[in-house]
C-alpha cells in the first residue's frame, strides 16, 4: 500500500496517506511517553486535554491506518486493471490472498478470543444459563419502584461460561438496575457513591452492618450476587467471601437461590491460590452461582422525605458509607453534602436552620484518582495547594463538587518538613502507603517506594526542612518491609540544589539502623535524593519486579509528622451556632486487607485534627480490630494463653500468614482444621519454636502436615534445644490428596532431647507450586503444620469470648489517654472481624504492654473519661496507638456531642427521631417522564427521585416549576415542596410531574434526521443523471498531468503509452 501511494497518480491519494501518518503519529507517536520525539510530544500535550482525553486509547487510531492502506491498496489494483486488463483478476487474487495470509487470526480461527467464545447452539446455550434466565424472572416479578443491585462489580463481564464484555442482566430484566464496571454510569456524584461501596467490597473491607442502609438509599429491592463471575480475570472479590458479607448483612432478607452452589475455582492460567485464598476463614461455604438477597423495608425510587433535621456531612460517599458501617446512617434522613454548596452558602444555611444534624468525617480526600481498574484507585491524601511534582495523564479526577476548595476536602499537614516526590508506587494503581512521606516519618516498617513494574531511575525524593539544619552525615535506609526483589545500589544527594553527592550503596542500607553517608559539614534546607541506579539495571520490562525507595532518610536535627485535617468548610459556616446541634466526628483510618501480598495499610493509626468550635463534650467510640502484625506470642497473651512465664507455652515461628489463625500456637491446639501456616516462596530455614516452663525430654515427635497440594510439605528437619542443634531428622513421605485441608499425620524418631526452649527448623521441603497472580510466575506455597505433638506439649483453647480489659493506650487527646475496652467473639476475632471499643472506667484501666513493663502514664497526663471528654473551643489532636504496638487496630473513632454539648453515646447516638413524610406513590411512569402523587401533605417536605443527580431533570406542580434538583442522599434529584407556598390546600393529594428536559432535544435532533434522510432518499430517486463529458484524450502526456480525465481515477505513474481515439457519452 506505500508503495502504490509512492507511485500512484490520483488526487486523493495525500488524503489517504495522510489519514495513514496521522493514524500512525496518535497510535504510536508518543513513544517512548517518557522522552516522545517532536510530533509525538505534540500529541502527548494535546491528550493532558479533555479533548485528548476523550481518545480514551492510542490504539483505537489504528482503524485509520488500516482504512488508509485498504483504500491505497484497492486503488493499486484498480488502476493496474485498468492499464493492464489482462492483470485484472491476477493482481487482485494476489491482493486478496496477500491481505488474508497477512491476518493470521482470521484463518487460524482465533478472530474471537477464546475468552469471547460461547455455544452457538441455543439448546446447549439454554442449558448452560438457564438459571439467569429464572432469576431474570423473578427479578421481573419484583417491586418495580425498586431496583436491582449486582454485586461484585467487574471491570468488564467475564463469567465462569464466557465472556460478554458488557453485563447480561440490564439485557433480560426490564428494571431499575445498579451495578459498577469499569467506565463510570451517572452524574460524577452517583458514580462516586457506587465506587465508594464497591471499592469496599473489592478491596476486602466491606462491613456487613453498611450494605443494607446504603441499599436502601440507593432504592434498592433485591441485591444479586453473581457468583460465577471469573474473579482470577480482574482479581475481583472471591465468592465465598461475597457469599459470607451478604449473609452477615443485617437487613438483607433469606437469599433466594438460583443455580445450585458449586465450586468456582480459578482457571489454571491464574489460579489464585494466593494469601487470600489461603488465610480465609475454614468455615465459609460455596455460595449458589447466582442468588438474590431481598432487602428488609426499602425505599422507593421516587419517595418523599422530612424537611426537619437532616443530616449535614463534610465528606463525600466514602463518609457516608463509613457512617452505615458505624450505624449512624439513616436512609429515612434526608441527606446533604456540606460541599455540595459551596456557591451556595443560603442553600446551606437553611439545612442549618432547619435543625440539621451534623457530621464531619475525614473524608473527600484532596487525592489522585486512576480508573484503569476497580481497586486501588485513590492517591495519597495531598496538603491543601499541593501541585504534583509531575504530571500525570492517569490521574483524572471526578467534579463530585465543583467550585468547591480546600477547606471542603480533607488534607494532610506537614509539620517540621514538606516532603515530595517526583512519583510513588506503580504506574498502574495507587498505593498511598508508598507516599513520600513514609521516607521521613521516623517509622522503618514504612517507606517510599517507587518504580515497582517499571524504572525507577531518575526519580526524586525531596524534603524541604521547615527550619535549616547542620550536619555531615544523613542516614539512608531502604524498605525493610513487604515485597523486594531489587534493591538500589547509587543514588545522589543534592544539598539546596548544589552539586551532587555521589552515593554508592551496599548492604548496610537494607537493614537497620541504615548506611551512614558522610560529607563536609553543611548547612541546608533542601535535600533531594536521585535515584540512580539499581541491582537490576535497565530492561525491555519490568514484570514481577518491587519498587525500590527509602523506608527511611534520617537527617539529624530534624523532626517531621504527619497530621489529617478534615474539612472544616461546615463548621466555618455554622461558626458558634455549631452548639445548637448534635455534631459527630467520623475518623477511620486508611487500611488494607492484611492477606492482599502487595497492599500494606495507608495508616498505620489514626491521627487527626479535631477542630471543635464551641466548649462541650463528647463521648468516644469506635471499631476495633485485633492487629496481623503482632508475633504469635502476643496474639496469644491478648487472647489469654498462659506464656511460659505462667506456666504455659510461649509458641513463636519465623513468620507465618498474615491472618492470625496461621500463628505458631495453631500448631499446638488439637484441632486439625488450624494450622500454623509459613509464608510464600522459599520454604527451607523457616521455623517453630517453643519455650517451655520447665524441661521436657522426648525421643519421638509427631507431625500432621497439609498434604493437599495447596502447601509445600517438610521432608526433613532440624531441630535446636536451648541454643543448640542437636538432631536433623527425614520426614517419612506423606501421601497427598487434593481435599483442600487434608492432612497426614507423620511419626518421626529423634534422638533422645532434652530441653525448655525447642526449636524446630525446616531444612527440606517437597515443593507445591503454584502462578503468582502480579508477576504471572511460578511461587513456592507455603507449609502448613496443624499439630506438632512433642511431649505432651500442648496450648489450651482461647475462651470463646474476647475482652480486652480497659486498656489506657490505644487513644489519647491532646496526649492524654482515654480508655476504652474492646470485646466480643473469639473466632471473629481471630478472623478479622471489627468490635465495638467503648469507653471504660479510668480507675480500672489495664495498661497492656505498660502495665507489664512498669510503665504508667506521665504525671501531667491523667486520664480522660473517654465517656464525657470536655474539649474547650479550639484545635485538638486525637490520636490512636498503632495497632502493632498496642494489639488492637482502631479503625474508626466517633467523638460524638449532642445538641447543647453534652456526650453522644449508645442507642441515642445509632438512632434518630424523624417526623413521618408524606407518602408518594408513582401515578405513571415512562421513559423519559413521570407523574408522581404525595398524598395528604401539609408540612414541606423533599421529594427524592433516585436517580443520578442531573440538572436536566425538572419536576413541576400544576404546571409551576419547582427549581434546579438539590443533590440529596449523596447522589440523587431532590425538590423542597412546600404546599402552602403553593396554595395546596391542607389534606390534598398533589401530582409532581417529572421530565427529562433535554430529551426535547433529542426528538428535535431526531426528527431533523429524518427530513435529512427523507431529503437524501427523494435525491436518489429523483435527481437527475448527469452526463459524462466527451473528452478527446489524444496527445496527452500523461506524466505531467494534462486534461487526462484518468486524474479523476487512480494511475499508474509513468506510462508513456497513450490511448487514443474518442470517447463519447451516453444518455
Amino acid at each position: 500500500a506505500l508503495a502504490i501511494a509512492a507511485i500512484l497518480r490520483w488526487r486523493y491519494r495525500l488524503y489517504f496517506a495522510l489519514l495513514i501518518a496521522f493514524g500512525t503519529l496518535i497510535a504510536v507517536g508518543g513513544h517512548p511517553w517518557e522522552a516522545s520525539p517532536l510530533l509525538g510530544g505534540v500529541f502527548k500535550e494535546f491528550t493532558k486535554t479533555n479533548a485528548g482525553l476523550s481518545l480514551r486509547s492510542t490504539p483505537r487510531a489504528v482503524p485509520l491506518v488500516a482504512l488508509g492502506m485498504a483504500v491505497l491498496l484497492g486503488a493499486g489494483v484498480g488502476a493496474l486493471g485498468r492499464q493492464r486488463p489482462k492483470l485484472r483478476v491476477g493482481s487482485t487474487v494476489v491482493a486478496a490472498v496477500a491481505v488474508y495470509a497477512a491476518l493470521a487470526p482470521l484463518w487460524t480461527g482465533q478472530m474471537v478470543a477464546e475468552y469471547l467464545r460461547r455455544p452457538e447452539n441455543p439448546a446447549t446455550a439454554e442449558a448452560r444459563y438457564d438459571y439467569w434466565l429464572h432469576a431474570a424472572d423473578w427479578l421481573e416479578a419484583q417491586d418495580p419502584q425498586t431496583r436491582i443491585f449486582e454485586v461484585p462489580g467487574s471491570d468488564f463481564a467475564s463469567y465462569i461460561w464466557g465472556n460478554t464484555v458488557d453485563p447480561i442482566t440490564p439485557g433480560l430484566v426490564d428494571r431499575g438496575y445498579l451495578a459498577r464496571e469499569l467506565f463510570q454510569w451517572g452524574s460524577p456524584q452517583s458514580a462516586a457513591y457506587l465506587e465508594a461501596i464497591d471499592r469496599r467490597m473489592q478491596e476486602g473491607l466491606a462491613e456487613p452492618q453498611a450494605v443494607a442502609p446504603i441499599a436502601r438509599t440507593f432504592a434498592v429491592g433485591d441485591i444479586l450476587l453473581r457468583a460465577d463471575l471469573k474473579f482470577e480475570r480482574f482479581r475481583t472479590p472471591r465468592p465465598k467471601q461475597m457469599w459470607d458479607l451478604l449473609t452477615a448483612a443485617p437487613g438483607l432478607g433469606e437469599p433466594v437461590a438460583f443455580a445450585e452452589a458449586l465450586p468456582v475455582i480459578a482457571g489454571p492460567e491464574q489460579p489464585l491460590v494466593d494469601e487470600i485464598e489461603l488465610g480465609q476463614p475454614p468455615d465459609l461455604v460455596d455460595p449458589p452461582l447466582l442468588s438474590a438477597f431481598p432487602v428488609l423495608d426499602p425505599m422507593q425510587i421516587f419517595r418523599a422525605q422530612p424537611v426537619p433535621r437532616p443530616l449535614l456531612v463534610a465528606g463525600d460517599a466514602d463518609g457516608l458509607v463509613g457512617a452505615a458501617g458505624a450505624g449512624i446512617l439513616f436512609p429515612e434522613q434526608a441527606t446533604f453534602l456540606s460541599a455540595s454548596y459551596a456557591t451556595d452558602a443560603a442553600g446551606r444555611q437553611d439545612l442549618l436552620d432547619r435543625g440539621a444534624d451534623l457530621l464531619v468525617t475525614d473524608t473527600n480526600r484532596r487525592r489522585a484518582h486512576r480508573w484503569g481498574a476497580l481497586r486501588e484507585t485513590t492517591g495519597y491524601t495531598e496538603r491543601a495547594g499541593e501541585v504534583p511534582e509531575t504530571y500525570d495523564p492517569s490521574d483524572q479526577r471526578l467534579e463530585v463538587f465543583p467550585g468547591a476548595t480546600d477547606d471542603a476536602f480533607t488534607v494532610t499537614e506537614h509539620h517540621g518538613a514538606t516532603v515530595t516526590a517526583t512519583a510513588y508506587g506503580n504506574p498502574i494503581t495507587y498505593t498511598p502507603e508508598d507516599r513520600p512521606a513514609m521516607a521521613f516519618d521516623g517509622d522503618p516498617a514504612t517507606a517510599w517506594r517507587v518504580g515497582a513494574i517499571d524504572d525507577p531511575t531518575g526519580e526524586v525524593l525531596r524534603i524541604d526542612l521547615d527550619e535549616p539544619v547542620t550536619t555531615d552525615e544523613v542516614l539512608l535506609t531502604q524498605p525493610l518491609t513487604n515485597v523486594r526483589n531489587r534493591w538500589l545500589t547509587q543514588v545522589a544527594l543534592r544539598f539546596d540544589g548544589g552539586a551532587p553527592v555521589v552515593v554508592d550503596l551496599d548492604q548496610s542500607s537494607r537493614e537497620l539502623p541504615g548506611q551512614r553517608v558522610t560529607f563536609d559539614e553543611r548547612t541546608f534546607s533542601t535535600l533531594e535524593v536521585e535515584l540512580l541506579a539499581d541491582d537490576i539495571g535497565r530492561r525491555p520490562r519490568y514484570d514481577g519486579l518491587s519498587g525500590v525507595g527509602f523506608a527511611e532518610v534520617t537527617i539529624p536535627g530534624a523532626t517531621f509528622s504527619e497530621l489529617v485535617r478534615p474539612p472544616t468548610d461546615l463548621l466555618d459556616a455554622v461558626g458558634d451556632a455549631s452548639a445548637d446541634h448534635r455534631l459527630v466526628y467520623q475518623f477511620e483510618r486508611q487500611r488494607a486487607n492484611p492477606l492482599e501480598p502487595v497492599r500494606a495499610d495507608p495508616e498505620t493509626s489514626i491521627r487527626r485534627v479535631l477542630d471543635v468550635r464551641t466548649d462541650r463534650r463528647f463521648a468516644l467510640s469506635g471499631t476495633a480490630r485485633l492487629s496481623t502484625q503482632l508475633p504469635d506470642d502476643e496474639v496469644d497473651r491478648l487472647l489469654g494463653l498462659p506464656d511460659a512465664r505462667r506456666g504455659g507455652v510461649t509458641a513463636t515461628s519465623s513468620a507465618h500468614l498474615p491472618t492470625n489463625r496461621a500463628r505458631a500456637s495453631a500448631a499446638l491446639d488439637g484441632d486439625l482444621s488450624t494450622a500454623w501456616t509459613s509464608i510464600y516462596d522459599k520454604q527451607e530455614g523457616h521455623w517453630l519454636a517453643l519455650d517451655l516452663p520447665e524441661p521436657v525430654t522426648f525421643d519421638s515427635i509427631g507431625l500432621d502436615v497439609l498434604a493437599d497440594y495447596v502447601h509445600s510439605v517438610p521432608t526433613r528437619l532440624r531441630i535446636e534445644a536451648d541454643g543448640v542443634e542437636v538432631a536433623t531428622v527425614d520426614l517419612p513421605e506423606a501421601e497427598w490428596a487434593f481435599e483442600r485441608g487434608h492432612t497426614v499425620h507423620l511419626d518421626v524418631p529423634t534422638p533422645q532431647i532434652t530441653g525448655s526452649q525447642l526449636r524446630f527448623i525446616i531444612d527440606g521441603v517437597e515443593e507445591a507450586t503454584t502462578i503468582d497472580w502480579y508477576t504471572d510466575r511460578p511461587i513456592v506455597l507455603p507449609v502448613g503444620i496443624a499439630e506438632l505433638e512433642v511431649a505432651d506439649v500442648s496450648v489450651p483453647q482461647p475462651e470463646p469470648w474476647f475482652d480486652s480489659g480497659c486498656r489506657d493506650d490505644l487513644v489519647a487527646v491532646d496526649g492524654r489517654p482515654a480508655p476504652m475496652r474492646i470485646q466480643g467473639p473469639t473466632e471473629e476475632a481471630l478472623d478479622g472481624a471489627g468490635f465495638a471499643a467503648e469507653p471504660c472506667t479510668p480507675a480500672a484501666a489495664d495498661t497492656g504492654r505498660a502495665a507489664d513493663a512498669g510503665e504508667a502514664a506521665p504525671a501531667d497526663a491523667p486520664p480522660l473519661d473517654a465517656a464525657d471528654v470536655a474539649l474547650p473551643a479550639g484545635a485538638h489532636e486525637i490520636a490512636a496507638t498503632p495497632g502493632r504496638e498496642s494489639g488492637f487496630d482502631l479503625d474508626r473513632l466517633l467523638v460524638a456531642s449532642d445538641a447543647e454539648g453534652a456526650p453522644l453515646a449508645g442507642p441515642a447516638l445509632t438512632s434518630v427521631e424523624l417526623p413521618e413524610p408524606p407518602s408518594a406513590a408513582v401515578a405513571s411512569a415512562g421513559r423519559t417522564s413521570f407523574a408522581i402523587d404525595v398524598a395528604a401533605a401539609d408540612e414541606p417536605y423533599w421529594l427524592t427521585f433516585s436517580q443520578s443527580w442531573n440538572p436536566g431533570w425538572t419536576a413541576s406542580i400544576a404546571g409551576q416549576d419547582l427549581g434546579a434538583p438539590q443533590v440529596i442522599n449523596g447522589y440523587a434529584n431532590g425538590w423542597l415542596i412546600d404546599p402552602a407556598a403553593l396554595g395546596v390546600a391542607p389534606g390534598t393529594t398533589v401530582r409532581v410531574d417529572v421530565a427529562w428536559a433535554p430529551q426535547r432535544v433529542v426528538w428535535v435532533a431526531v426528527g431533523l434526521s429524518l427530513v435529512a434522510l427523507v431529503v437524501c432518499i427523494a435525491l436518489l430517486l429523483f435527481a437527475r443523471r448527469r452526463p459524462e463529458p466527451v473528452v478527446d484524450t489524444a496527445g496527452v502526456d500523461h506524466r505531467i498531468g494534462g486534461l487526462d480525465p484518468r486524474l479523476v481515477r487512480p494511475t499508474w505513474f509513468g506510462s508513456s503509452r497513450a490511448r487514443t481515439g474518442r470517447a463519447t457519452s451516453r444518455r
